[in-house]
C-alpha cells in the first residue's frame, strides 16, 4: 500500500511539473503571437494608407495670354 502511494505521488509530482512546463510554454507563445499579429497589423495599416494616399499632377504652361495652369487629378 505504501509502494503505490509513493508512485501516485511520484507520478503526481511529475504531471505537475509538465503542467508548468506547458503553462510557461504556452505565455511565451502567446506573447510571440502577439508581437507577430501587431506587425502584421502595422504592416497592413500601411499598405491601406498608401493605396489611398491620392497622387496628384499638376503642368503649369505659359501662353500668349498668359499663364494657363492646368491640373490632372487622376492617379497615377
Amino acid at each position: 500500500m505504501i509502494i503505490a502511494a509513493l508512485a501516485v505521488s511520484i507520478a503526481a509530482a511529475a504531471a505537475s511539473v509538465d503542467a508548468v512546463w506547458y503553462a510557461r510554454r504556452s505565455a511565451r507563445s502567446s506573447a510571440t503571437s502577439a508581437v507577430a499579429a501587431e506587425t502584421t497589423a502595422t504592416l497592413d495599416s500601411q499598405r491601406r494608407h498608401a493605396e489611398l494616399t491620392p497622387q496628384f499632377e499638376i503642368t503649369c504652361t505659359v501662353g500668349d495670354i498668359g499663364s494657363a495652369i492646368t491640373a490632372s487629378f487622376g492617379r497615377r
